[in-house]
């Protein structure tokens, strides 16, 4: 597992940062909500994890890990899944 910060992308705007993160990896696993609503994901090479677990911290993460792999697995290029569901 990679974070934004471990491969130099801090900082890194959402468009960009999408688009670098295509070019090494599958899934991108985020807790930005807004970038759905921000970015045209129809046609990027990348499924999406959102992350609705009310932070980004181990502690908040924690109770999902099993959803959160079971998403990586399943979700497809341009399509995001969230974690937990929508209900």
């Amino acid at each position: 597992m990679w974070t934004v910060v471990g491969v130099g992308w801090a900082g890194v705007k959402n468009g960009m940062l999408l688009r670098l993160a295509e070019e090494s990896f599958d899934v991108f696993v985020t807790g930005d909500q807004n970038i759905p609503h921000q970015q045209n994901l129809r046609h990027i090479t990348l499924g999406i994890v959102l992350l609705r677990t009310g932070g980004t911290r181990f502690k908040d993460v924690q109770p999902h890990l099993q959803a959160i792999r079971d998403a990586i697995a399943l979700v497809a290029p341009g399509e995001v899944v969230y974690v937990p569901p929508e209900q």
